[in-house]
């Protein structure tokens, strides 16, 4: 086993996942045993002490037949105010937002018992009229994730982007006719929820309630650039949804043809102020820096070589894509451009605060 690698330094104590900037850390499990352990910083293999004798006297079997579990830690942890409801949530190492258990049923204002299971589905649903409504996505993203603590505790949650996914379901149950009178009180907690996240998504609320958006905006100074620009193309697969441009159109009370191509040049305009001006500071000089513009010989009109898009790391296209989707929730909940200006700076507070922050932190770095 990898983990029992030669020259290793074996090291027993109460609690493995108590000790700090851990490598990694997870599960062995050898018989009926459960077995935690944690990699320090410098190599070292940590191992409950309860289970020091028996390492010491079967560490060849274990090897042999022990099977690893590598579990994700907390990063960041805090408390989220989702419209009016107080739930636990954490970043994982991983990167993945995760609340607990126990708080996706204070999310819905649900309680845990009395609920009707059907097999296959989370409890959440609680009913074969929901549960016909539930999406592949859904399904997936309701599994249990074993996690640990910043406080070395083992701890389960789901997947937070589940919130949103379930009061699709309710909507859909509604829409079709099947919601029953006894999950109304559920039905209308959906629609108040749907109408918090369309403000930021739930992401971001993690985020911000954690402290993580800062962490990660703070590191991202020391490689703006180069984590976000890539030197490559990627291929252009069309990012942009039609329901971006649809919104868009409405917004300027403008005709709108899904079956043509054709928009306005100020769409590249609106585009770069709302999706890709929300990146850290100078990314977007440095995509236009890097995207060429040639003028067309038959047409004598200007156009790009390529996409700003097809600029982007990975990190940059998961951003991208994240802003793409919240300000389409945010347009729909507005009738016109007026409106969409003036509550933007409202409603994207948080994250343009962190901008600001942002730009003093490279400006103090070039001074």
């Amino acid at each position: 086993m990898e983990l029992f690698k030669q020259n290793r330094n074996v090291v027993y104590r109460e609690n493995p996942y108590k000790l700090e900037g851990c490598k990694e850390k997870g599960k062995i499990y050898f018989e009926d045993n459960v077995i935690e352990y944690a990699v320090s910083e410098n190599g070292d293999l940590v191992i409950g002490k309860i289970f020091e004798n028996m390492i010491k006297e079967r560490i060849d079997s274990i090897k042999g037949y022990g099977l690893v579990k590598k579990i994700p830690q907390a990063v960041n942890e805090g408390i989220l105010d989702l419209a009016g409801a107080q739930i636990e949530c954490a970043v994982l190492d991983d990167k993945r937002r995760i609340i607990t258990q126990t708080a996706l049923f204070q999310t819905f204002e649900r309680p845990r018992k009395g609920l009707v299971r059907v097999e296959g589905y989370p409890s959440i649903i609680g009913g074969k009229n929901l549960a016909k409504h539930a999406s592949n996505e859904m399904l997936d993203k309701s599994k249990v994730i074993e996690y640990i603590s910043i406080g070395g505790r083992g701890a389960t949650g789901y997947d937070s982007e589940l919130i949103p996914l379930i009061c699709e379901v309710y909507l859909d149950a509604e829409l079709a006719g099947d919601i029953k009178s006894k999950q109304i009180p559920q039905l209308l907690r959906a629609k108040t929820l749907i109408r918090s996240l369309a403000k930021i998504g739930i992401t971001g609320l993690i985020d911000e309630a954690t402290g993580y958006q800062y962490e990660r905006e703070v590191n991202a100074l020391q490689r703006l650039l180069k984590g976000y620009i890539s030197e490559e193309l990627i291929k252009w697969g069309g990012i942009f949804p039609k329901k971006y441009y649809k919104e868009i159109f409405r917004l300027h009370n403008w005709d709108y043809d899904p079956t043509s191509n054709a928009r306005p040049s100020y769409i590249g305009t609106f585009t770069n102020n709302y999706v890709y001006g929300m990146l850290p500071p100078g990314i977007l000089e440095e995509l236009k820096r890097k995207t060429p513009i040639k003028v067309s010989k038959n047409s004598n009109k200007s156009y790009k070589v390529n996409r700003y898009y097809q600029r982007l790391t990975e990190t940059g296209i998961e951003e991208v894509d994240s802003y793409i989707d919240r300000v389409i929730m945010f347009m729909e909940m507005c009738e016109d451009i007026q409106e969409f200006k003036i509550k933007f700076p409202k409603v994207f507070k948080e994250r343009l605060e962190v901008l600001d922050k942002i730009r003093n932190e490279l400006v103090n770095d070039f001074n």
